[in-house]
């Protein structure tokens, strides 16, 4: 009986052994298995602005948090007119919608800050990130976010 017991038990740890691994995986989402990446997209000028070498770097941060960097554009851009600002925005730069994050106004040309979606949801759906100047002037620059995250 003792054998019978050991044998059926020992029957029963095999299943469980080999559910163990799985254990955690869950059906998490997809920023989870990419885990920390990065994003540069190069900006191309907009309402001939005369800008030029304008980058935007969005970088992982959490699953839900994604750092904003845009850097090369400044006050000083012969067309710009004044102050520019940054603003992450749902569509393209060709047909743009609403802005799912707006930064602060660039300081020397650059600026840093965090939006609230993940790096994953922000290439699921068509996303784009531009600089605006005065409403007279309007968007100076803009790229448009890759489908994909780079390997």
């Amino acid at each position: 009986m003792n054998e019978l017991l050991t044998r059926s038990l020992g029957l029963m740890a095999i299943p469980l052994a080999l559910a163990l691994p799985l254990v955690g995986c869950g059906g998490g989402d997809v920023a989870d298995a990419v885990g920390p990446g990065k994003i540069e997209v190069e900006m191309a000028e907009q309402n001939d602005s005369n800008v030029a070498g304008v980058r935007a770097v969005l970088t992982y941060v959490a699953k839900n948090r994604t750092r904003v960097l845009v850097d090369g554009a400044g006050p000083g851009e012969p067309s710009t007119g004044g102050r520019l600002t940054a603003h992450l925005r749902t569509g393209s730069c060709a047909d743009p919608g609403k802005a799912v994050g707006t930064l602060a106004p660039l300081r020397r040309g650059r600026v840093t800050g965090t939006v609230p979606l993940g790096l994953p949801a922000l290439i699921d759906e068509d996303h784009a990130v531009d600089v605006t100047g005065p409403r007279s002037v309007g968007v100076i620059a803009c790229g448009d976010l890759p489908d994909t995250l780079p390997k």
